[in-house]
């Protein structure tokens, strides 16, 4: 695979791309022209090339966003945070009890608790976000009980 050659150009967040198009746009008010900006921009640092700074002005104007937006797409989530804390909270007490986890039983816990259908594999990355894993010891292989390593 070949080398990418360095350009020189900058890299932004969205942010600073916003500012930088907003900064434009008022200066522009006040008589500065595009290509000036974008020199004043590089004396002090900062390369941009002109067809992206259009776009970026062009964005801002049309849609006053830079970038893209946040993602929304995918399914919700299975269970809200209340939810999530309570099912948390039923695992720790299981714990506690010392009675195992089983994805079954969890998979009925929700289903019974909160009306919600879910498959094995939600419950498994539930459980593994939250600092729960299978398995703690060499020895002890049955059940979710929580991670100490995860924890921390």
């Amino acid at each position: 695979m070949a080398k990418r050659e360095r350009t020189g150009y900058s890299v932004f967040s969205d942010d600073t791309k916003r500012a930088l198009a907003t900064s434009y746009l008022v200066v522009r008010e006040l008589g500065v022209k595009r290509g000036a900006f974008l020199r004043g921009l590089e004396e002090h640092g900062v390369k941009v090339k002109k067809a992206t700074f259009d776009d970026w002005v062009r964005q801002l104007d049309a849609d006053g966003v830079i970038g893209t937006p946040a993602k929304t797409s995918g399914r919700p989530a299975a269970l809200d945070d209340r939810q999530t804390r309570i099912f948390v909270g039923w695992v720790l007490d299981q714990n506690e009890r010392n009675i195992e986890v089983h994805l079954e039983n969890a998979v009925d816990f929700i289903r019974t608790e909160f009306g919600v259908s879910v498959a094995q594999q939600t419950v498994l990355n539930y459980l593994s976000s939250n600092g729960f894993a299978s398995h703690i010891a060499q020895n002890r292989t049955k059940g979710y009980h929580e991670s100490v390593d995860q924890l921390a």
